[in-house]
């Protein structure tokens, strides 16, 4: 009789794998309706929860040196200033929050509410984390962002160095006048100046040098290569024709010249300067460049260039024509060194002139900007001192795309779990009933 109870007592595991076996269609429905059941529930029952998270950088107040170190308040520690942060008298401002009233409306909201609804924390050495949780997304972003305003407004007004600003107003208003001053007095330097003046006649005398010198360097090149085409012409008769390549030389040698006199003459008449300075130098121009034009005119040279007309000119006749050429060319280049020598001995005087009016609104430009840095930096002091802010918003709340409960997977798959454990428990108790029900009547008997 013991030995048949002791048998009774051992747990049978093939036993137990066969009964959930036999069962499983049924476990399996149990499952799915329980992980069904749980994922309704998480997705159209139980209200949607969203986080909003502000952000809020706090520094070190700002110590100047005109400031007494004593006057400014030392910061706390960053995890005290969180904790801080969600004391009553810091929360209860954010219910009066106009924008705060607009969007509950007519839906109460107590303290103790905003309390379990709200957590800071400091996060890194610099930034507290203020979070809202709330069934509305816009509302949670909004509770987040005034309950962050709220913090720092009462971090900047105990901490920041605002009050510095006051000290430096005397300094800034006195660097203010001395800029004034020092503008003014630059402005009427510059309105009675000749600078401008100045230089604008340096540079139209320096271009009329740089003129004179091209026209110097092209007649030299003209009557070098009219001396050189001389030479070669001495070694034929007066009365012998020259060659048609000879010809057509000289007829380009007279229309380089022509051209280089027509040229000096325009550049003259365009340059104010030179013929307000020296008429005579135009005059003897006009004079050179008419005695050129009636030389073309009696001269078959200018515009008969065909091989029969070249036949008849003689060497005699083309030596005469170089001649008359070099000439004018000479008398164009004395002019032009005369030119030359007139306008460098007046560029140094107008150099001198214009470094010395340079240098006088230089001086006035250096007293000005030096005021004006001075006034600059006094304001730019002023104005940090003015908004510096020990707590500023970083990282503004935004209203949250997804919900952070209910968690609809989690949530189905712990239900998921939760009913296959009572329906593979369910089936054993099933089964260790219905045993010990037959087992009974067989011991009574």
């Amino acid at each position: 009789m013991s030995e048949e109870m002791n048998f009774d007592d051992e747990i049978d595991l093939r036993a137990i794998a066969q009964t959930i076996w036999n069962a499983r269609l049924l476990i399996v429905m149990a499952v799915a309706a329980i992980a069904l059941l749980a994922f309704a529930v998480s997705s159209w029952v139980l209200p949607r929860k969203y986080q909003a998270s502000a952000y809020l950088l706090v520094k070190k107040p700002v110590a100047f040196a005109q400031v007494d170190p004593s006057l400014i308040t030392a910061l706390p520690a960053l995890a005290d200033l969180a904790k801080a942060a969600s004391m009553p008298d810091v929360l209860e401002p954010v219910l009066k929050d106009p924008a705060v009233v607009a969007a509950f409306g007519y839906e109460a909201i107590s303290l103790a509410d905003l309390t379990a609804m709200s957590s800071a924390a400091a996060q890194g050495l610099d930034t507290i984390r203020l979070q809202v949780t709330d069934t509305d997304p816009g509302r949670a972003a909004l509770l987040a962002n005034a309950w962050a305003a709220q913090v720092s407004g009462k971090l900047n007004a105990t901490y920041s160095a605002a009050a510095i600003a006051q000290t430096l107003v005397p300094q800034v208003t006195q660097s203010q006048k001395a800029y004034q001053q020092a503008q003014a007095a630059l402005e009427e330097a510059i309105a009675k100046s000749s600078y401008d003046a100045v230089s604008a006649q340096r540079n139209r005398k320096q271009a009329d040098l740089e003129g004179a010198l091209a026209s110097i360097s092209r007649n030299a090149r003209m009557m070098n290569d009219l001396q050189l085409f001389e030479k070669e012409l001495g070694g034929l008769a007066p009365q012998a024709p020259i060659s048609l390549g000879d010809g057509l030389v000289l007829t380009a040698l007279r229309q380089r010249s022509l051209t280089a006199l027509s040229e000096r003459v325009v550049s003259s008449n365009n340059s104010q300067v030179s013929t307000t300075a020296n008429p005579s130098d135009q005059l003897l121009l006009n004079v050179d460049i008419n005695q050129a034009g009636s030389a073309a005119q009696t001269d078959p040279l200018v515009l008969q260039i065909d091989s029969a007309a070249l036949a008849n000119i003689t060497a005699s006749d083309a030596l005469e024509s170089i001649a008359r050429l070099r000439a004018v060319l000479q008398g164009q280049l004395t002019q032009l060194q005369g030119e030359q020598s007139r306008l460098e001995q007046e560029l140094p005087q107008l150099q001198r002139d214009l470094e010395q009016a340079q240098a006088q609104l230089s001086q006035l430009r250096t007293l000005r900007d030096y005021s004006l840095k001075q006034y600059t930096n006094l304001i730019v002091q002023q104005s940090a001192a003015s908004v510096e802010e020990v707590a500023s918003l970083s990282a503004p709340a935004s209203a949250p795309a997804q919900s952070v409960s209910p968690n609809v997977l989690k949530n189905t798959a712990l239900a998921g779990m939760a009913g296959l454990m009572l329906a593979v428990l369910w089936v054993l108790l099933q089964s260790w009933w219905q045993t010990s029900g037959v087992k009974q009547p067989k011991q009574q008997m």
